[in-house]
């Protein structure tokens, strides 16, 4: 299908790898899609991931680094993997088109609420940001809950993706009196859904139009007001009642 005769082999190259790279992200049959189970091994995750890129890394002969960090949960919700991986995917695919692009770092941290891509290049960093960031989910790939692109000209390109696992929000109004997390006004219950996404006070402020004074002010009244005494412990509370 591919030799066209007026094709040249560049671009019947790049057809054929765009191709392949479609039906890896977006087949039916996958493995992962075989199974009821609703969670998998991190670890096996991972390897899926190694398997899918396979092609892509022997058509494009670059050396692919994959680390799972140890403080991860040794298992994943398989849809939430089942994404990371397609855009991951995807991404790599972006960053093989361009010059001397020769290895690749990516590495998997899997959390009780999120789980967060990391993939590296050693290109030019010559790359728009802003295109990049848009363009990566092209093809049908849903998009990341946060995307975060940062190209450094002689350094490489680096894109953290971030994924809510079971993402839920919790809304006082659907709480019974005796609800553990009944003690929360409307906006210390707003401030803890974004906490529990792992997003820090900046970003709050910038998603509720409050400063990051104010964020703090709530931060702090949430984690007395359910005794507990880090982000992480009240955003497990919010888990736990899901």
């Amino acid at each position: 299908m591919l030799r066209d005769h007026e094709l040249p082999d560049d671009e019947a190259r790049d057809l054929a790898l765009t191709s392949a790279v479609r039906l890896l992200t977006e087949s039916p049959t996958s493995h992962r899609s075989r199974s009821n189970s609703r969670r998998e091994l991190s670890a096996v995750a991972l390897e899926s991931l190694r398997t899918e890129l396979q092609p892509l890394q022997v058509s494009q002969q670059v050396r692919i680094d994959y680390l799972l960090d140890a403080k991860s949960v040794s298992t994943v919700d398989r849809r939430a993997a089942g994404t990371a991986g397609r855009f991951v995917t995807q991404a790599v695919y972006l960053l093989c088109t361009q010059p001397r692009v020769k290895r690749f770092h990516i590495t998997w941290y899997v959390g009780t609420t999120q789980l967060i891509v990391t993939v590296r290049d050693d290109g030019p960093g010559e790359l728009d940001e802003h295109w990049l960031r848009n363009e990566i989910d092209l093809g049908g790939v849903p998009r990341p809950d946060r995307t975060d692109v940062r190209c450094t000209p002689r350094w490489g390109t680096e894109i953290v993706m971030t994924h809510i696992i079971g993402q839920q929000t919790l809304s006082r109004a659907h709480l019974p009196r005796e609800h553990p997390l009944a003690v929360l006004n409307d906006r210390e219950c707003d401030v803890l859904n974004i906490v529990a996404r792992g997003e820090r006070n900046r970003s709050i402020a910038e998603k509720l139009g409050i400063s990051e004074n104010t964020v703090r002010f709530h931060v702090a009244n949430i984690l007395k007001k359910l005794n507990v005494t880090s982000r992480q412990e009240a955003a497990a509370k919010l888990i736990d009642v899901r």
